[in-house]
Parts: structure tokens; sequence; C-alpha cells
């Protein structure tokens, strides 16, 4: 059985607030009647370095291509994203979801940031 853990991000002090601090039952009960957070649940995945994988985090894809800048490769940001009972990596050039594949497929994926704080 996978383990169930959440962080949330926090809208107006824009940070992320771990699962240690939500499991505070009083902190979760301030943060949900005063502030505006949004939840998100741990994927029960790892990435390469050994960093748990949250919905909303942004995996990094590497493909090789000759017309890219440095010649080598292109880099892309992918959202992770929960939907019919499972977590999705948007693979889509416009990021509507219109090509996703199932997290768990990925081989080593690499985490390098989530949706909230890049915006």
């Amino acid at each position: 059985m996978r383990e169930f853990k959440f962080r949330a991000w926090h809208i107006r002090g824009k940070k992320m607030i771990p699962n240690e601090l939500l499991k505070n039952i009083r902190t979760s009960i301030e943060l949900k009647n005063q502030e505006k957070v949004i939840l998100m649940q741990y994927t029960g995945l790892q990435d390469k370095a050994g960093k748990d994988i949250y919905e909303g985090d942004l995996l990094l894809d590497r493909a090789y291509d000759k017309e890219a800048p440095n010649g080598k490769y292109y880099e892309s940001k992918l959202p992770i994203f929960f939907e019919n009972g499972a977590f999705w990596v948007d693979e889509s050039y416009k990021k509507d979801r219109s090509s996703s594949c199932l997290l768990a497929e990925w081989e080593k994926p690499v985490v390098c940031g989530n949706i909230w704080s890049v915006k």
C-alpha cells in the first residue's frame, strides 16, 4: 500500500508547506479556515535522486534535436496531474493535456520544480 502524504502551496505567501507541517491537525485547520492553499497529493513515487514526486511537480524532459540551440537536446518541463484515478505527465506542447502518459511509465524521472513556484 502506498503512503498518503500531502503538501500545500500557500497562495499569498508564495511558498510550499511540506507534509511534515500539514500533519499537525491544528495547523491544517488554521490554514483551511484562514488562508488560501492548494493541496497536492504525493504520487507514491520518487525521482532519480530519491525526491518524493507530488501532483503539480514538473519533470525534466530532454530530447535530442540537432536543431536545438545547444545542438544536442532541448529541454521541457512537464507538469504532473491527477485524473481518472491515476497520476499523469502532460507531454502536450500547449500543456492542455491533449497528449499525456502515465507517470508510472516514466523511467528515472527528474523533478525540476513545480507549477506554482515558476509562475
